[in-house]
């Protein structure tokens, strides 16, 4: 990687090796040490791009991932549920600490849905822990 930083910013590889040391940078800070030319936003690249490739007249296609059914309904039982539990179930609940648990798995499972593969195996029970 820091070959190809150094090839691509015209840097020598001791200098690129230097900055770089597993160090992330903000941009300001990246544009000083000459790792960016210029700093902008999506529609600033695109037009970047467009100059790059020698275009003078181009329509950017921007392509929107749709969401499928099943993620939708996961995405809103989770809201729902989450939502209610934590009016009702809370007043139920308050100190068997259920709903804190709860919480936990409600926010875990929705990290989960960003899997492209939609495959998802996860359990409620606590590790060590059965319950019938």
């Amino acid at each position: 990687f820091i070959t190809i930083v150094a090839e691509g910013r015209d840097l020598d590889l001791e200098t690129v090796n230097r900055i770089a040391q597993g160090r992330v940078w903000d941009g300001a800070r990246a544009k000083e040490l000459g790792l960016v030319d210029d700093l902008g936003g999506l529609e600033e690249a695109v037009a970047a791009a467009g100059e790059l490739a020698g275009l003078k007249e181009y329509k950017p296609v921007y392509l929107q991932q749709t969401i499928p059914p099943t993620i939708d309904l996961f995405e809103s039982f989770r809201w729902w549920s989450k939502n209610t539990m934590a009016g009702i179930g809370g007043l139920i609940f308050r100190d068997s600490g259920f709903m804190n648990n709860f919480r936990e798995q409600m926010d875990l499972m929705g990290t989960l849905q960003g899997d492209p593969a939609g495959i998802y195996a996860h359990s409620l029970i606590p590790a060590g822990q059965f319950s019938f």
